[in-house]
């Protein structure tokens, strides 16, 4: 069959394609094998699973315009890697989708000479879903979707990098409907036959014997037969009649063993000329009965056909091949027809091909040459913000461990354009040591195009520790839909996500601040489904003093739904609704801290940092705003103050905090005084997820909302430290916080949870412009935050100053002095009265 032309001509709807081969020629394919693929609207979705070496193949072409140019964007190339001297040799072409599916099987590779010009064997098999209910093609294709499926799940896949394996999960759902035909043995006339747990000539043996028929002889054909002929032998030992037929000049063989072989009664020989190269590789056996033919990639060598892939001893290649019965007096022979008609019994003038047999295989391990090995490297574009997230995962020594790794980017074709991400150990996780090696992975989340500009394109990259680099590796680049950017976000509610689009609604062309737009219903759209799905599942009732029990399980927290806003595109609104919207996340939280310390209090401090995240931008947004002439609307302008006292430091009628964050830890004190024990989870939960919050909420207040410190206090009338004072069980506790190790934590959390916001500010002329050293500086900070904690104790009352100055003495803490005198001024009359008493 003419692969190509078929699929031009066989033009379907479907979701991807994966195509698997040995060697692979990348201009070919782009020019001539994409498009065709393109046509049956692919999209994206087209992976291509190939052996390792011809992976680092296409990295190393000697020539760049033979190197692939669309790897990583248009299709994806993922290695798998297989035992010392195997191969990864299948020759599949899978597309699929919800309605069609159809499967391309045999001996061709992704090659211009075997799609073009070599004699090659390939069966096609497909499918819609309306016939498959009783269908044998559904079966079939049901058992290369099992299989595709079984490689995701070998060692082997451990290198193909996660946006491959999600282009190749998205085809094989999209065809879950071939599980469901069932076709009796019975009644089936073709198998499907590979060798990840059983070695496939073992297969062809069992099937021709349980229909009870036995192997009169059998006609074998391929380019390559190993150094034994140990295939023929396993049929001349079975006393079957075999016949070898080889292409002069084309066929891998051994001589000496050949005419060792031809020696034996049953055994003979046939061959032929032919200046087209017969790559195509089949078995013909036939019965008292029927005659069946085993066609696909396995060549006849016992890594082909006589060993399996999981097998520790002796490992073989990866293969696949169709199996097929025809009744005798149906079958037509393969072997009958050009170019094996003019086949002649006699070996006296062959001559195998010059081409130089694999080395014999060591059964000593072979290990990887490189010290380092780069195992994926993808970007996710999010094109919405014009930024993304970078991933890698590598194997490095262990004396890499603790050290700083970079990350070498090179756009397709540019290496002028090239850039360094450089990750320390905080941004590196890392799995156990194993035989001296360690796997490692990180992540870079990019806000601008600064960064993501050299990758977003495609290209290679380089991972370099010490002086030792790794080999290179694509990166896999994928674009997500407005829908599934959305969907990412919604993990966490969007509060890394979110607060980075605000400037999109009001920045670059109308295009681009409707696509912002879009995105953002979309998100809200998405977190309203969510709630829903969410709250169909889980519930919180009542004790019966009137309390609220939480039986949601542990990790499934129950959430109020979102408002709805899919009918306003008003940006107030929509900032306004994911506002809202975290705020109902937090109030739903608040009744199951009880039973769930640990994720409420986690859960809460995520979109305390949200809050804070949002607010920062705003507010620095309208400064820029009014310092280049285009102030924000006002209905905007606002949004950031309201929300921020919503949270932090809204009161009652009698002048008391009664804010979300006020209800948190009034509803946590409760907690602990009516438990027996101290309850560490609540404890720690609040000091390390809340706390840090609260500290960064009151330096975005003093420097973005209040012009000055009088300003402040009266704004704000010491409910942050109010708020702060009572995160503590204990003034010891609250004078704790002043240590240096504590001072270091706390600033360290605080300064993780905005370090996007801050990385975001530095690379935005206008935003740093209008930005406070507070948060932005390390050391600025760490004074802000000493600063706060003197305030706190001012505020705690004289109990607290008397603990303090136990602790750290008549002239302690230079920030917190500094507070003491300067600031008692602010405080209310009454307590003013008493803290000058001690001061």
């Amino acid at each position: 069959m003419r692969v190509l032309r078929h699929l031009e001509h066989n033009w379907r709807n479907v979701t991807g394609a994966i195509l698997t081969t040995y060697p692979f020629s990348a201009r070919f394919f782009e020019s001539v094998v994409l498009p065709v693929f393109q046509n049956n609207n692919t999209g994206t979705n087209n992976v291509i699973l190939l052996d390792r070496k011809s992976y680092i193949g296409s990295l190393s072409a000697a020539a760049t315009e033979a190197q692939p140019q669309l790897a990583g964007k248009q299709y994806y190339l993922a290695p798998v890697t297989t035992a010392a001297n195997r191969t990864f040799h299948p020759k599949i072409f899978f597309l699929g989708g919800e309605r069609y599916a159809a499967a391309y099987i045999g001996s061709a590779n992704l090659t211009q000479q075997a799609l073009t010009h070599n004699r090659e064997t390939m069966s096609m098999i497909d499918c819609d879903v309306d016939e498959a209910a009783s269908s044998e093609a559904a079966v079939l294709l049901s058992e290369v979707r099992s299989f595709l499926q079984s490689l995701l799940e070998l060692d082997a896949a451990d290198g193909m990098g996660h946006i491959p394996k999600q282009r190749l999960a998205a085809t094989l759902n999209a065809t879950a409907w071939t599980t469901d035909p069932t076709v009796s043995e019975d009644a089936r006339s073709t198998w499907f036959l590979h060798n990840l747990s059983r070695a496939i000539l073992p297969q062809v043996f069992e099937r021709i014997a349980a229909r009870g028929e036995t192997i009169q002889q059998v006609r074998l054909t391929a380019p390559f037969y190993g150094r034994t002929l140990a295939v023929p032998k396993a049929f001349t030992d079975r006393k079957i009649a075999t016949t070898l037929v080889l292409q002069d000049e084309h066929t891998q063989i051994e001589v000496p063993a050949l005419e060792s072989w031809l020696s034996q009664p049953l055994a003979a020989a046939e061959t032929y000329t032919d200046t087209r190269y017969t790559h195509g590789k089949a078995l013909q056996l036939t019965t008292e009965e029927a005659q069946y033919t085993l066609a696909g990639s396995p060549n006849l060598s016992p890594p082909a056909l006589l060993e399996a892939t999981t097998a520790t001893t002796p490992a073989g290649n990866v293969e696949a091949a169709l199996l097929r019965c025809d009744p005798l007096d149906d079958a037509s022979s393969l072997f009958a027809t050009e170019p094996f008609d003019t086949a002649e019994a006699t070996i006296d003038s062959f001559t195998p091909t010059d081409r130089s047999l694999p080395a014999a295989r060591s059964d000593a391990t072979v290990s990887e040459s490189e010290e380092i090995t780069l195992e994926s490297v993808s970007f996710t574009n999010y094109r919405s913000f014009g930024g993304g997230v970078l991933e890698f995962q590598a194997r490095v020594p262990t004396r890499c461990r603790n050290n700083t790794v970079t990350l070498r980017l090179i756009p397709h074709g540019d290496e002028t354009d090239e850039t360094n991400i450089t990750f320390d150990e905080r941004d590196i996780e890392q799995e156990a040591e194993h035989e001296g090696y360690i796997s490692i992975c990180a992540k870079a989340t990019f806000r601008t195009n600064a960064k993501s500009r050299a990758v977003k394109s495609g290209g290679q990259a380089i991972l370099r520790c010490d002086d030792v680099s790794s080999s290179p590796r694509w990166i896999d680049v994928y674009n997500p839909t407005q829908g599934e950017e959305a969907i990412a976000a919604t993990s966490d509610a969007g509060v890394s996500f979110v607060p980075y689009l605000l400037p999109g609604l009001f920045t670059g062309t109308a295009e681009e601040q409707a696509e912002t737009r879009e995105s953002l219903l979309t998100f809200l759209e998405q977190m309203r489904s969510r709630n829903a799905e969410s709250n169909s599942t889980t519930s919180v009732e009542p004790d019966t003093d009137g309390s609220d029990t939480d039986t949601t399980p542990p990790g499934g927290l129950k959430m109020r739904d979102w408002e709805a806003t899919s009918a306003s595109r008003d940006p107030t609104k929509i900032i306004k609704s994911i506002y809202t919207g975290w705020i109902n996340d937090i109030d739903s939280w608040l009744t199951q801290l009880r039973a769930n310390p640990t994720d409420v209090c986690e859960r809460i401090g995520g979109h305390l940092a949200g809050v804070n995240r949002m607010s920062l931008l705003l507010l620095l947004m309208e400064r820029a705003g009014n310092a280049n002439g285009n102030p924000l609307p006002d209905s905007i302008a606002i949004l950031p103050r309201q929300f921020m006292k919503t949270v932090y430091t809204e009161q009652d009628l009698h002048q008391d905090v009664d804010s979300e964050v006020a209800a948190l830890l009034e509803y946590a004190a409760s907690i602990e005084s009516a438990a027996t024990e101290p309850i560490p989870e609540l404890e720690d939960g609040i000091y390390s997820q809340v706390y840090p919050q609260i500290i960064t909420g009151a330096v975005i207040a003093e420097s973005h909302i209040a012009s000055t410190t009088a300003e402040y206090h009266r704004q704000q009338s010491w409910l942050f430290e109010t708020l702060i004072s009572q995160c503590f069980r204990t003034l010891d506790d609250l004078i704790d916080a002043l240590e240096a190790n504590a001072i270091d934590t706390t600033v360290t959390r605080c300064l993780e949870a905005i370090e996007e916001t801050r990385a975001f500010i530095e690379r935005s002329d206008q935003l740093r412009r209008v930005a406070s050293t507070r948060y932005l500086e390390t050391t600025a900070f760490e004074s802000q935050l000493r600063t706060t904690l003197g305030r706190t104790i001012l505020i705690a009352g004289p109990a607290a100053i008397r603990t303090y100055r136990d602790r750290f003495g008549p002239h302690g803490v230079s920030e917190v002095e500094r507070v003491f005198e300067t600031e008692v001024q602010y405080l209310p009359r009454e307590h003013r009265r008493q803290v000058e008493s001690v001061l």
